[in-house]
């Protein structure tokens, strides 16, 4: 009930941004399109909801002008860079992490309690669930879905051809395990 009520309480950039965030993990399982598209379209609710609240308090933020630093140096590295091609997209996706940084603290900042039951326990349903593949797979051979490594001695889990579950593990273990001693 309070999920509904919690829900039917945004407005509709605030319902697309919830749907998204909750769903982030699972697109590191998808694929790297997912991951893009995903950090595009927070990108663009964040520059959206911005200009149409007028809302610029992010401008004095000191997080800002951290990774506005960082950015610039990028900036300034394609210049010296042998491929500025390759550099480039990695450059534009930066932005992107960045504006996707900026809106998950937002968001944050306005719903931290609803971030922390709901989003939070929902990542760690997630992880615990790609927890539990893992091992399963370690053991038999095969994850649940009967999907094994194509890497004799690796771990694929649901990644399927992709051996990152180790990279997801660094990704949402630390999330993890906060949520169980939050809630603990």
């Amino acid at each position: 009930n309070s999920l509904k009520k919690f829900y039917l309480g945004l407005n509709l950039i605030e319902k697309i941004l919830f749907i998204l965030l909750s769903l982030f993990p699972i697109t590191f399982i998808l694929g790297n399109f997912l991951i893009n598209l995903f950090f595009l379209l927070i990108s663009v609710i964040f520059i959206i909801s911005s200009f149409k609240d007028k809302d610029h308090l992010f401008l004095k933020d000191p997080i800002l002008w951290i990774f506005f630093i960082f950015f610039t140096s990028l900036v300034i590295n394609l210049f010296f860079s042998i491929d500025s091609y390759h550099s480039m997209n990695r450059v534009l996706k930066i932005i992107l992490i960045i504006l996707y940084t900026l809106q998950i603290k937002k968001f944050i900042h306005k719903y931290q309690i609803e971030f922390e039951k709901i989003i939070l326990g929902f990542w760690s349903f997630i992880f615990f669930f790609v927890l539990l593949d893992t091992v399963f797979e370690i053991f038999f051979g095969h994850n649940t879905l009967g999907f094994s490594t194509p890497l004799e001695g690796r771990v694929a889990s649901f990644f399927g051809d992709e051996l990152v579950v180790g990279a997801f593990f660094n990704s949402f273990c630390l999330i993890f395990i906060s949520y169980i001693f939050a809630i603990s």
